[in-house]
């Protein structure tokens, strides 16, 4: 009885990544679809599609936000002016595209809102600084050192933990509501680009 010898091919991981890179947007998508299923919330998981496709999408969402109304996006090209640097680093397109599944219209939208909320609750004096104690959050340390609000251990998870006294927060004061809109904001800008998203207590 002759014996065959069948042997698999060898890919390499430069071959993986070769045919990853030549894959179009839809079939990227669809590759998605079919490791992870159509519909579910696989946010963070999307290491299998290639890099080209969040280039043409960063590209779609910034076409799609300029044929908006000038009005409705006051704060982005605000924000786009003062500060670009912080439209890459703390509004990335990549996250919302992952966010919503692609969807180019409702990124561009929620990135919009983003900016336009930033500016509401810091005013345009501290909205387009850094997102950090002492950027945007400058004189506003008064509920983190209360412990109103506070990032604490990660859990068994790994994932960030966010304590949110509610009984303090419920209590009237002199702290106005925007100090604590600010305070909420910092808290989960921090936590955004945290792989396994993060927990509210």
């Amino acid at each position: 009885m002759p014996v065959f010898s069948m042997t698999a091919p060898i890919v390499t991981a430069e071959d993986e990544k070769r045919e990853l890179d030549e894959l179009t947007e839809e079939e990227a998508l669809a590759l998605r679809a079919d490791v992870h299923g159509v519909g579910s919330d696989c946010t963070r998981t999307t290491e299998s599609i290639p890099q080209h496709v969040y280039t043409e999408g960063g590209r779609l969402v910034e076409d799609a936000i300029r044929s908006m109304d000038s009005s409705i996006r006051t704060a982005y090209d605000q924000a786009r002016e003062q500060a670009p640097e912080l439209i890459e680093r703390e509004s990335p397109v990549r996250i919302y595209l992952e966010a919503s599944k692609f969807d180019v219209w409702t990124v561009a939208e929620n990135i919009v809102k983003y900016w336009k909320f930033r500016v509401d609750i810091f005013g345009a004096d501290q909205a387009f600084l850094p997102m950090t104690l002492d950027g945007a959050m400058a004189g506003d340390m008064e509920l983190l050192n209360q412990g109103v609000m506070m990032a604490i251990a990660d859990d068994e998870h790994g994932r960030p933990v966010h304590f949110y006294d509610r009984a303090r927060i419920l209590t009237k004061g002199t702290t106005s509501r925007q100090k604590y809109l600010r305070t909420f904001f910092y808290l989960q800008q921090t936590r955004m680009e945290h792989p396994r998203g993060f927990v509210a207590l």
